[in-house]
């Protein structure tokens, strides 16, 4: 088998965003609808598949980087390989203790979580998966429902999630799902993998694991008051079980998009609106959007200058099923823009008004 980092093309210290974007270019220039007919590249498709189900998820990535392919056997369990490496050298046969035996990483695709168990495995939980979900501050607000694209692993179309056809009985362990190391010492079978048997005809689009990478738009609808950086766990929604396992959960962790003129202040929402010199001195009524979707009218008092803040309650962000924050109205006073003399003239003759410096005692 090829290094899993080899068939995406990354360093062994990508990170995921590189992982992810290396397969989605890869998936695209071999997926089986752009190359009808071609049986390699339908086969280079499957291969990348199967490598990113493993580096595309956090923990089978460290599995893999640790253990390396015999994290991929079927029953695999890392405590377990943890333990049976520290012991490699008190095991009969082993390589490194006895000579001519058989290595330790040959073993390990198979004696995990099965040791002494000759039935086969139960249900096995499919794994979670990570995504983002970028969202602005009137969708928190309105509770608008978002959609998600994500990949996760799913039952094989091809197999129906079986990984193979026809079972038959194992010819290594002739049915008894263990495999004997001599001193009265047994570990689960490393070709059927303590099952006791084994396929007549493998899946070759799944390879056996009964799962394939499947694209899928959900929507989702986020809780109010959701912070920017927190995770939503989705119960279900991650890779399919195995052997009739629950799905795992799917973790998306939230993030906020910049907005032009609102920004979050905790429950708190503020919001940026310009008025003219005009309503700036001489005060008046003015209609500004909200972030739910409406608007409201307000007066602005007379003598506002630019930062003045009004408060408009219950306009804010959701904090509860009835209660929402506040918003605040910061009030930017803008001048009008050319060089009309006229302009210039009344520009100036404001400039009377001041009682002093408008600069005084500003230091630093």
């Amino acid at each position: 088998m090829r290094n899993l980092y080899d068939v995406l093309g990354v360093p062994r210290d990508a990170d995921q965003a590189r992982i992810r974007k290396e397969f989605k270019v890869l998936a695209r220039k071999f997926h089986p609808d752009l190359n009808k007919d071609d049986a390699q590249a339908a086969e280079r498709f499957k291969e990348v598949s199967a490598a990113y189900e493993v580096l595309g998820d956090d923990q089978r990535r460290a599995d893999y980087d640790e253990f390396g392919e015999a994290s991929l056997r079927t029953g695999f369990d890392r405590a377990r390989a943890r333990q049976y490496r520290s012991m490699g050298g008190g095991f009969p046969g082993f390589g490194g203790g006895g000579g001519g035996g058989v290595g330790l990483d040959e073993l390990f695709g198979s004696l995990f979580a099965q040791q002494g168990r000759s039935r086969p495995r139960g249900p096995g939980r499919g794994s979670d998966i990570e995504a983002e979900l970028h969202v602005s501050i009137p969708d928190l607000v309105q509770g608008t429902a978002q959609v998600v694209d994500v990949r996760r692993p799913a039952a094989c179309g091809s197999c129906g999630g079986r990984g193979g056809t026809s079972r038959k009985t194992c010819g290594g362990c002739r049915g008894s799902g263990r495999m004997s190391l001599g001193g009265g010492m047994a570990l689960p079978c490393n070709q059927c993998g303590g099952d006791g048997v084994v396929f007549e005809q493998e899946c070759i689009a799944c390879g056996t694991t009964g799962r394939t990478m499947k694209s899928e738009r959900l929507k989702i609808r986020v809780p109010p008051g959701t912070n920017d950086g927190q995770t939503i766990r989705l119960r279900g929604k991650g890779g399919v079980g195995q052997r009739g396992g629950p799905a795992g959960d799917l973790r998306l962790t939230l993030r906020l998009r910049a907005h032009p003129r609102l920004r979050r202040k905790g429950d708190q929402l503020e919001m940026d609106v310009p008025i003219t010199i005009a309503e700036a001195v001489a005060g008046g009524r003015i209609e500004v959007p909200t972030p739910d979707g409406g608007s409201v009218k307000l007066k602005v008092p007379p003598g506002s200058g630019g930062g003045r803040r009004l408060r408009l309650r219950g306009k804010g962000l959701p904090t509860g099923k009835d209660t929402r924050g506040d918003l605040m109205l910061v009030l930017r006073p803008m001048a009008p823009e050319g060089d009309d003399p006229e302009l210039l003239r009344l520009a100036q003759a404001l400039d009377a008004f001041y009682e002093e410096d408008p600069r005084a005692g500003m230091e630093l």
